[in-house]
């Protein structure tokens, strides 16, 4: 005896029957069953036009002889079964189609999303230091690709100039963006000195440079020391000829770079007449840090170097005596040289 019958259907077409008799004995079969789709199909056709294609899934088309009525929520209809539309806007737009038969009419209703256009976006500002770089990000869209065929969503910009950007959203809108890069306005910090050179007797130089606001200086030397501020003085020990190379090193309002040098170049004015190489520590030796030929009376090379004479010729002590000197220096000019007397005194 039939105690229990149970169909099930499962996966929209397969359809399975339990039969379970009154000793408990069961038997299952199963047979699949198709079952149409009913109601509006669509598809994207441009994203960007808004333009999709609808379609009327139906049943007994032949027996029933449809007409089709579409209304697609905009004011604009149409009356066949396959219809292609463009909406004026983005948005939800809910799509009707209403089926006369002749025995039923039917009425099917999807809400279809119009995506808009995507509005693209950058961050921060393209605006750069020359010899810098900035990185901008992208904004608006899920897929980019910059005018250098790039595809990340951010960019470094190492230099002024014209560059686009092309968004595109899932559904295929995209978008571009043209925007220009441009360095910040620049602005040259000289420097400014009383003076081209420092010597023996004058070592002390004043330097300056334009005095902007929000403007950081930093002032190196050339002799290992440094400071910051836009006006200085600055006193040189000098232990030899040369020069000493002074770079002013700012940052503008704009946190942008830049370096300035100037060149002070040494020149000997010594006046020095007499030393004392008597080894008391004191005026032992003679322009120590200078090239200097020395010479006697009878025009004899007696030193030539640079670490300075002792007042000694081939190892000996020289008598004490006047003597001829010439000072090798550079200069912005090339060598020069100064001449002189020095007498030994013991």
């Amino acid at each position: 005896m039939l105690q229990e019958l149970r169909s099930v259907l499962i996966n929209r077409g397969l359809i399975s029957v339990t039969v379970k008799d009154s000793r408990g004995c069961s038997a299952m079969a199963s047979s699949s069953s198709s079952i149409p789709d009913l109601g509006i199909s669509y598809k994207l056709i441009d994203c960007n036009k808004k333009s999709y294609q609808f379609d009327a899934l139906i049943v007994n088309e032949a027996t029933e002889n449809y007409s089709y009525l579409w209304d697609f929520g905009d004011g604009s209809t149409a009356s066949t079964k396959t219809a292609q539309h463009q909406f004026s806007s983005a948005g939800i737009h809910t799509v009707q189609l209403t089926l006369v038969g002749k025995s039923c009419t039917i009425t099917y209703a999807k809400a279809i999303i119009v995506e808009a256009i995507p509005t693209l976006t950058i961050a921060p500002e393209p605006k750069l230091c020359k010899g810098d770089s900035i990185t901008i990000k992208a904004n608006g869209a899920n897929v980019f690709k910059w005018n250098d065929g790039s595809v990340s969503d951010t960019l470094v910009i190492k230099r002024d100039g014209d560059y686009s950007l092309k968004g595109t959203t899932p559904a295929g809108c995209y978008n571009t963006l043209a925007f220009a890069a441009t360095y910040y306005p620049t602005h040259e910090y000289p420097i400014i000195s009383d003076k081209n050179n420092v010597t023996l007797k004058d070592p002390t130089i004043n330097l300056w440079s334009d005095d902007h606001p929000a403007l950081y200086y930093f002032w190196n030397f050339g002799d290992s020391t440094s400071t910051s501020g836009w006006k200085q003085t600055h006193t040189y020990n000098i232990t030899k000829d040369g020069y000493f190379d002074i770079l002013l090193n700012t940052t503008d309002m704009y946190g942008c770079k830049s370096v300035t040098s100037k060149r002070v170049w040494i020149i000997n004015d010594t006046d020095l007449n007499t030393f004392t190489p008597n080894n008391d520590g004191y005026n032992d030796i003679f322009l120590k840090g200078w090239h200097i030929k020395v010479y006697n009376r009878n025009g004899v090379l007696m030193y030539e170097g640079d670490n300075g004479w002792d007042g000694t010729f081939k190892g000996k002590l020289v008598s004490p005596d006047t003597y001829f000197y010439v000072v090798y220096y550079m200069s912005a000019n090339g060598t020069k040289t100064k001449e002189g007397y020095v007498t030994v005194v013991r």
